[in-house]
């Protein structure tokens, strides 16, 4: 990534833990924490980006059981050393409650009947929420939550609508803390167990009077421990859709689950990224549950945002990339728009793609033409060449979208040129070719060994790697593969109702990338031996484009990938002619894999050849 002179990206950029779940001494969780101190000084030194943390979040379940001396051992054991080693004072971080903070003893033996039961209308909510001595009773369970944390980081109300109010990067920014736990621990299944899902409460009233005191902030960031799903319906119904127009990010944490979102809808556009558990345990059961956090820093000239996300590994001892979240470890996103424009309204603004807003227009007619053309090309099905007596048929428009047969794929040890692997990678070729040549030889038994080994969608497959080489045969398959896929993300783009009809979609990622088919084919000597630009404008030109379109949709392109917005796809690897050319474009390719690493990929080529290429 190229830094502008001068060192730091401006901009703005701050750390989101969550979940620590403090009880008594505990010799894996000082391990785990000490490799977290490890990997942030570690963060914010290498990259440049991450140098200058300006907050941190800690969005709920900092104790346990909610108790004086819970809060204690976390300062000391996390909250100190963490806010040490990233240089900022205690003021500068932000915290929520969760419902590991409430006294459940204060619940049962403390409060009112009506407030020992899930409350189940907004009436109910605003007649508890809207009087202060009875607001002050429903919150009785936090006292020591909130006792420490208003002695700690000086947060007034940190149990309701507390407010935090930081300059940095040129803007206002506004931390709205809700307690979205303060009704938690009252449903209980048969067995007695509690279960929250579906009865959490965060009440209209706790909203309202917080958004309308900072209207006038240029950031404004949410945070709050359960994400929506968890709400109570009636609850959600206000509150969710309010807090997705009006603020530009929603953090929070509960579900341990670091899975980012961004909202564009006709309510606004705000981002949600959630944190893991800071600490579950050391080794889990269940890796969906890992122990992970984030940084997030936000470009504000780019118009783009990154989520850094870090995940525990018990076998390496430390916090490495969360590839499994997202391959890389890094989510790019566009900001907001407003947040792309300068607080002081006389400087020029610009677009979340960094582009003036005067050539906001043409862009955006530019890629309307291309994915047009796009699907065409890749949803109609040509019939000119049709027998003569089957002419008629080539009168007739027939879509892809309506005649595409799923594929299903075998998936083989990955390729790797790692000297110690070369002999598993040997293995794997000999045994593709024997396969291949059995199936020449003997069509029948190498059907039934087919069907013996089990078959992926390649939806599946490309939601799992991000990264594929789909090989086959002549004929298997491989260039309507491409044009389905094209076809499905182009449909999805622009919200067409036959999306959700097209034959296997449901198992394709669930996200909105642009497709670029290159059809290795096509390319000429100075594609072959050029580069990605050379490749993205050769492709674009044959597709019809104007020379003008042509530049301004490469750019375009180029950041998409850049942000792992577009997917990459190339097809017929084998078909280009030259041995030399091949092994230049094959290089070349290597280059686009490190140079754009969230950028999904997929190559295509017959089985025969691939070996050498």
């Amino acid at each position: 990534m190229n830094l502008p002179c001068g060192g730091i990206m401006p901009g703005i950029t701050w750390i989101h833990l969550s979940d620590w779940h403090q009880k008594g001494p505990d010799f894996d969780r000082q391990v785990v924490r000490d490799a977290l101190i490890k990997d942030l000084r570690e963060r914010t030194i290498i990259d440049p980006i991450l140098e200058q943390v300006d907050f941190v979040v800690f969005s709920g379940d900092l104790a346990y059981n909610g108790e004086s001396e819970e809060y204690k051992t976390a300062r000391r054991e996390l909250l100190d050393p963490v806010l040490e080693v990233v240089g900022i004072k205690a003021d500068h971080i932000f915290i929520v409650p969760g419902n590991h903070d409430i006294s459940r003893e204060c619940i049962y033996e403390m409060l009112p009947s009506q407030l020992q039961k899930t409350l189940t209308s907004d009436e109910l909510v605003q007649k508890w929420l809207t009087d202060d001595r009875k607001r002050a009773r429903v919150l009785e369970p936090f006292e020591a939550y909130c006792e420490f944390v208003s002695g700690y980081t000086g947060q007034e109300s940190p149990d309701y609508a507390s407010i935090l109010r930081l300059n940095a990067g040129n803007r206002q920014i506004a931390l709205i803390g809700l307690n979205s736990a303060w009704m938690c621990a009252r449903n209980k299944d048969g067995e007695g167990a509690v279960n929250d899902y579906g009865s959490t409460l965060v009440g209209e009233p706790q909203v309202h009077d917080a958004l309308a005191e900072v209207a006038d902030a240029d950031l404004c960031i949410v945070v709050l421990h359960h994400p929506f799903e968890w709400q109570a319906t009636f609850d959600r119904n206000h509150i969710e859709a309010r807090l997705e127009g009006e603020c530009h990010f929603i953090l929070h944490g509960h579900e341990h689950k670091p899975k980012v979102r961004c909202i564009h809808s006709t309510d606004g556009e705000s981002v949600i990224i959630p944190a893991g558990s800071s600490y579950n345990r050391r080794i889990v059961k269940d890796p969906r549950y890992i122990n992970a956090y984030n940084l997030v820093h936000l470009d504000l000239e780019g118009g783009k945002g990154m989520v850094y996300l870090r995940r525990w590994s018990d076998p390496q001892n430390r916090w490495i990339e969360d590839n499994d979240s997202y391959p890389g470890g890094m989510f790019t996103f566009h900001l907001p728009k407003d947040l792309t424009e300068e607080s002081d309204t006389s400087a020029s603004s610009i677009t979340t793609s960094g582009i003036a807003p005067a050539d906001t227009h043409r862009l955006q007619a530019a890629e309307q033409r291309y994915r047009d053309l796009l699907l065409e090309t890749s949803d109609i099905i040509n019939l000119a060449n049709m027998p003569e007596q089957d002419r008629h048929l080539a009168q007739r428009q027939l879509e892809l979208r309506r005649l595409y047969v799923p594929l299903r794929v075998w998936v083989e040890v990955g390729i790797s040129h790692d000297k110690d692997e070369l002999d598993q990678t040997d293995k794997m070729w000999e045994s593709l070719e024997q396969r291949r040549a059995t199936s020449l030889r003997a069509p029948l038994k190498e059907e039934q060994e087919r069907n013996k080994r089990k078959r992926y969608p390649i939806g599946e497959r490309l939601e799992k790697a991000r990264r594929l080489v789909v090989l086959g045969d002549p004929g298997s398959g491989k260039t309507t593969l491409t044009r389905w896929i094209a076809t499905a993300f182009l449909l999805r783009l622009k919200n067409d109702p036959d999306f959700k009809e097209l034959p296997d979609v449901a198992t394709l990622p669930d996200v909105d990338w642009l497709p670029i088919i290159v059809r290795c084919r096509d390319l000429d000597g100075t594609c072959l031996g050029g580069s990605l630009d050379d490749i993205l404008k050769h492709t674009l030109r044959k597709a019809e484009l104007s020379v003008a379109e042509a530049t301004d949709l490469h750019e375009l392109l180029r950041l998409r990938l850049q942000e792992g917005r577009a997917l990459l796809m190339l097809d017929g690897l084998d078909e280009i002619a030259d041995s030399a050319d091949r092994a230049c474009f094959c290089q070349q390719l290597e280059r686009i894999v490190r140079v754009f690493p969230t950028a999904p990929i997929i190559a295509t080529s017959r089985i025969v050849g691939y070996r050498e290429i």
